[in-house]
């Protein structure tokens, strides 16, 4: 028996056109009578239309294989869309965080500097207070002694 493949039936229809349409020698006694030839009709037509199955099986497996290719490469476009989607989310996220904190950074540095200028006019104001109460008790000062200097005269006038 010959393989019954694409090839073989090709190369036996080719046969078959060369020596005029009959297929004759292999089979049936070297080729005489007309059960021989049906036989070898039958064959040629289980050949061509196993042939033409095996196409059709070849065609359904590209068109199959060009429906999936179509199919991936629609979800790689896919899946690459939502990457590039949730990449501009992170970074808009990055640069939200970085302005909050940009933010806060300026927040805390106002409240330094209104914390230090506090600070700075409480001391103005301490000293000045101090300078002030200084000032005070050398007036009273002043005062004790003049009031001290006139009861010593008094003091002195009684003595004489």
């Amino acid at each position: 028996g010959e393989a019954a493949s694409p090839m073989a039936a090709a190369s036996n229809e080719d046969w078959v056109k060369v020596n005029g349409g009959k297929a004759s020698g292999g089979r049936g006694g070297g080729g005489g009578g007309n059960g021989s030839d049906h036989m070898e009709d039958m064959l040629l037509e289980a050949r061509a239309e196993h042939a033409e199955q095996l196409h059709d099986l070849e065609m359904t497996f590209a068109q199959t294989i060009e429906e999936n290719t179509s199919l991936h490469l629609e979800v790689i476009g896919s899946l690459r869309r939502t990457i590039e989607v949730r990449e501009k989310e992170l970074q808009d996220l990055i640069k939200d965080l970085h302005d909050d904190h940009a933010k806060a950074l300026e927040s805390i540095k106002k409240e330094h500097k209104e914390e230090q200028e506090q600070l700075k006019d409480g001391y103005v104001n301490a000293i000045s207070s101090l300078g002030d109460t200084i000032e005070e008790m050398k007036v009273e000062r002043a005062n004790m002694l003049l009031e001290h200097s006139s009861e010593l005269d008094k003091a002195r006038g009684e003595a004489r």
